[in-house]
């Protein structure tokens, strides 16, 4: 099914189960409903709205994955997560924020280090802007709800596109925990993890939540030690590893809940992590689209440089004996390297005044990235770069929201929070010989550094009306007001560089202050019990600020790094339903959302710098359902189905391409995106699968299920180069594994991406490359592993 003809027998098919649904008559629902009175409920509860309800009557489109989900194919990380959610993308950048994530089609690239992600990540009631959180590990979780659409009113400070939201698991009323350990065969990577729980005290209860990997690494380096023709004085000197990216990672997590009356609620929870992955441009192909295919740097050919996405790749280490001296962190022999160090404790204090609860959460997050690594992506390491970013983070909410008898209840709160930066980049172009600067005696190209700190205060409210018992009206109204300040630019300039890059010593400093109203209203019916029918109105912003560039030229100054907020408006219409006792659970959601100065990274492909800066408008609509189906308690059934039109209907400035003509629509250093598809914005999402279980003797199970999910095509690089469209592909996840629930012991076999696809989610242009030639991050190919587990 393609275009509008697809799109229309999609939405009518799905609305005449709407309609069908709906229909039935009242007596057959209340008879289903008595039918299963006393069975078990299959209720799925969400805090959407910062409070518990059943997923079936929040009018808010979540998708929903649950502990079993996640463990299904042993996810734990965001972006393993985020494929089992429909329409998320999440994937890693290799500059800038470090991520790029979307929901719908809405997302922010990476290649800015100002850049807050417009679609936010909130672990524990803690909101985080910064996409290198993704090199965190996840594991532990209770639940994760994926809200889609702006959400301004309960997640921190806004969130234009949508909020991923984890809950990890918390202390148990008794003594449990489990172990478990797992080895996938394609990577070598191992794991272990484990977590113990349980009461200390009457009034305090624990959980403290281990894991360590360490992987060899799913990519092999074929690149060899050498001559350099870009400059003879410093030989290739091939792979520094043979398999990549080599990991290693240890996370804990501690939970404390202290319950000093029954009224109150104190939950202290430190979450710690440090990993070491190998170089940030340790996953980048070189792939190019040449005849014959050959790879360039600065227009030296590299030799041995393969030009396709498959398990093998070439990427040269720093040339030997090349100078180090002034580089930032630079290992001393120049080995390419990666570490994230983070932490996240938080506190959450819940108090119960009877018919009004108040709630405060207090949460700090402090990330410490370090990298260096071959920016050419090719044999030579004819670029070699150093990179890192500490950000830190102070925010309080509170939150008091009411649960009277009475028609009318409420929530009000206030948010603040404070962020800063600081930052750095350095690159050595060795792709031509370079004369040591007489003054200093090094032998980088430049080296850059940059500083920011934002603060922003943010208040918050929404009156819901019970109109009548199964109706209800919600309106509400966040004000955000935000103060940044930033300076950026070069501590050191090659000379033979001067030309190219702006002086070291000229910082560009500016500051930008601005407020918003985001405000939001829904109509919810219950028409009867079981079922959700709501529209509703929303907004949701992002704030400007100043661009903080990873390559500073003389093209930028103070003014021209500043871009515009980002501004989301529009609505949807949803339909959920649930039937069978809980058995059957539907969804059908509509969305229209224009977005007004979406910021996007765009490249100036002369000099190979980017900037942040902002598309005129661009609009998402679509049609997305869901059914759930537990025929029986040995076979249940799941699908989801989305159609997503993402495009910019006005971009008329965007940078061009690296050799783009004006026959090819490049006019003044411009083309115009009109019209065009966003990125990483795939019309089809398609999901289906099932999960079969089978008991064996008194006391054990075999369970297995399997997963199919098709993405149709989209680009994969900002700048939208026609060789940059991912085509549409389809993977395969399944798995199978056998519990002996009376002794806690669980063993599986998990497949991951079982044809084996290799796809790019990421595409750049390679720095000083050749045309047609670009540097693509993919995701994992084929992953087959085993784990045991033992629960107690």
């Amino acid at each position: 099914m393609t275009g509008i003809n697809a799109h229309v027998r999609l939405s009518a098919s799905a609305l005449a189960v709407a309609v069908s649904i709906m229909t039935m008559s009242a007596s057959e629902l209340r008879a289903q409903t008595a039918a299963g009175a006393g069975n078990e409920s299959h209720d799925i509860v969400v805090t959407a709205r910062k409070r518990a309800e059943a997923l079936t009557d929040v009018p808010v489109a979540v998708s929903v994955l649950g502990s079993a989900d996640i463990n299904r194919y042993a996810a734990a990380d965001l972006e393993k997560i985020s494929g089992l959610a429909p329409q998320v993308s999440v994937t890693r950048g290799q500059s800038g924020g470090g991520a790029n994530i979307s929901i719908r089609g809405l997302g922010s690239g990476s290649g800015d280090q100002a850049l807050e992600q417009t679609v936010s990540i909130n672990l524990d009631g803690v909101q985080v802007g910064r996409g290198r959180i993704l090199s965190t590990g996840m594991f532990d979780l209770q639940q994760v709800e994926v809200l889609k659409g702006p959400q301004a009113l309960y997640f921190g400070k806004n969130s234009p596109a949508g909020v991923i939201s984890l809950t990890s698991q918390g202390p148990t009323d008794s003594l449990s925990g489990y172990v478990r350990s797992g080895y996938e065969f394609v990577a070598d990577e191992a794991f272990l993890e484990g977590a113990i729980s349980g009461p200390i005290t009457n009034n305090i209860k624990a959980r403290l939540a281990l894991r360590g990997r360490y992987m060899k690494g799913y990519l092999v380096n074929t690149a060899e030690a050498g001559p350099n023709p870009g400059d003879p004085r410093y030989p290739a000197s091939g792979a520094y590893r043979k398999r990549e990216p080599r990991t290693k990672d240890l996370i804990g997590r501690l939970t404390v809940e202290y319950d000093p009356g029954p009224d109150t609620n104190i939950t202290l929870r430190v979450l710690g992590s440090t990993g070491d992955e190998g170089g940030f441009t340790n996953t980048a192909q070189a792939i190019c689209f040449t005849n014959p295919p050959v790879l360039t740097t600065g227009g030296v050919v590299n030799p041995g440089s393969e030009c396709k996405l498959d398990r093998y790749f070439q990427s040269g280490g720093l040339p030997e004996g090349f100078p180090l001296d002034g580089f930032p962190h630079a290992k001393s022999d120049g080995r390419p390297f990666q570490t994230t160090n983070t932490w996240l404790p938080s506190l959450t204090i819940n108090h119960d005044f009877g018919q009004v609860s108040l709630t405060s959460v207090t949460g700090y997050f402090d990330m410490d990235f370090k990298g260096a690594g071959n920016s050419s992506y090719t044999s030579l390491g004819l670029i070699y770069s150093t990179i890192g970013e500490h950000s830190k983070q102070f925010s309080q909410e509170l939150r008091l929201n009411s649960d009277f008898d009475g028609p009318l209840n409420f929530t009000f709160g206030g948010y603040y929070a404070h962020n800063s930066m600081t930052g750095y980049v350095a690159s050595a172009q060795i792709f031509r010989k370079i004369v040591p600067d007489p003054a200093t005696g090094y032998s980088m190209t430049f080296s850059r550094a940059t500083s920011s700190s934002g603060d922003t205060y943010s208040g918050f409210g929404q009156l819901r009306w019970n109109i009548f018992p199964n109706v209800e009206l919600a309106g509400g109204v966040r004000y955000t007001r935000e103060h940044k300040e930033a300076s950026t630019g070069n501590v050191y300039v090659h000379p033979n560089a001067a030309n190219i890059f702006a002086p070291a010593g000229l910082f560009l400093s500016n500051s930008r202050t601005e407020s918003n109203w985001s405000p939001e209203f829904t109509a919810t019916w219950h028409p009867v019990r079981g079922q959700t029918l709501y529209a509703a109105y929303k907004t949701g912003y992002k704030a400007g600020g100043i661009s903080q560039p990873s390559v500073v030229t003389l093209n930028f100054n103070k003014d021209n790094l500043l871009f515009n907020p980002e501004r989301t408006k529009g609505g949807e219409v949803g339909y959920k339903a649930e039937l069978m006792n809980g058995r059957l659970r539907f969804d059908l959601t509509g969305y229209y959302y224009k977005i007004r100065d979406l910021q996007v990274v765009a490249l100036i492909a002369s000099n190979s710098s980017s900037f942040l800066t902002n598309a005129g408008v661009a609009r998402t609509q679509g049609i997305e359902s869901s059914v759930n189906w537990t025929i029986s308690d040995a076979f249940s059934l799941r699908s989801s189905i989305g159609y997503n039109d993402a495009k910019y209907l006005s971009f008329a400035n965007s940078p061009c391409y690296p050799f783009q003509t004006a026959a090819l629509g490049c006019v003044g250093g411009q083309q115009d995106l009109s019209g065009r598809q966003l990125v990483r914005a795939p019309k089809w999402n398609i999901l289906g699968g099932g999960t079969f279980t089978y008991p064996i003797g008194s006391d054990m199970e075999f369970t297995a299920t399997a997963d199919v999910k098709y993405t149709s095509s989209f680009f994969t690089q900002d700048n939208e180069h026609p060789l940059s469209r991912q085509s549409a592909y389809t993977l395969i996840d399944a798995s199978a594994r056998i519990e002996i629930p009376s002794k806690g012991l669980e063993f599986a076999v998990v497949g991951r991406n079982l044809t084996n696809r290799y796809y790019r989610v990421v595409q750049i242009d390679t720095t000083i490359g050749g045309q047609n030639q670009f540097g693509a991050f993919s995701t994992r190919p084929r992953e087959i592993s085993i784990q045991a587990s033992y629960k107690f």
